[in-house]
């Protein structure tokens, strides 16, 4: 599978990551791993973070989508 991003810019170059949310092919250069809360629910339907974060891949577009400012209406 070769990188989506290097693909429109002509370019050839394998993949070495998915992102996360649009499960585009996305090489070294274009993969940005994050950390994503792993979370728990304990009684009383509480939500508990637990100490070890996993990793996840985003390309830019979907990093920048999910970083932007929420508003409600």
């Amino acid at each position: 599978m070769n990188c989506y991003q290097c693909d429109q810019d002509s370019v050839q170059r394998a993949a070495v990551a998915l992102c996360h949310q649009c499960l585009a092919g996305l090489c070294s250069e274009h993969a940005v791993a994050t950390p994503r809360e792993v979370t728990m629910v304990v009684p009383l339907g509480r939500v508990v973070a637990l100490p070890i974060s996993e990793r996840e891949f985003l390309c830019h577009v979907c990093k920048q989508a999910l970083e932007q400012p929420r508003r409600v209406a």
